[in-house]
């Protein structure tokens, strides 16, 4: 049974009666905040991407710790990158090889997880 299958409630959408999946168009891409663009989209496959920063590896550590179990709880992974004090994260629906409502969810909840973690407090 394939992830999109397991999902397909998730992110499905009634149009005249069938459920298909609900790929986001462009207007709706990517994850806004007061700045500006969030996470930018790459395309091949189209996907969001972010660069977290951390002062310290403690910080980044804490947050990779709760994005693994936020991502085990909702049962979507994305690619996590580490590069000495910055997590470079890459998500879309692996399946339909393009963004979907899961995948906007994902990264707004990511954003959370940074925003919990106290990156702006030293220990």
């Amino acid at each position: 049974m394939k992830v999109s299958d397991l999902m397909k409630d998730y992110f499905d959408e009634r149009i005249e009666g069938i459920n298909r999946p609900s790929l986001l168009s462009e207007a709706a891409l990517p994850v806004k905040t007061k700045s500006g663009l969030d996470w930018e989209i790459i395309a091949q496959p189209n996907r969001f991407k972010k660069s977290f920063k951390f002062k310290k590896r403690s910080h980044l550590l804490n947050f990779i710790e709760d994005v693994l179990e936020y991502e085990d709880s909702i049962q979507h992974h994305g690619r996590i990158r580490i590069e000495y004090k910055t997590v470079i994260i890459e998500i879309w629906t692996h399946d339909l090889r393009d963004i979907t409502s899961v995948d906007k969810d994902y990264a707004r909840s990511i954003n959370d997880i940074y925003e919990d973690s106290n990156v702006n407090i030293d220990e």
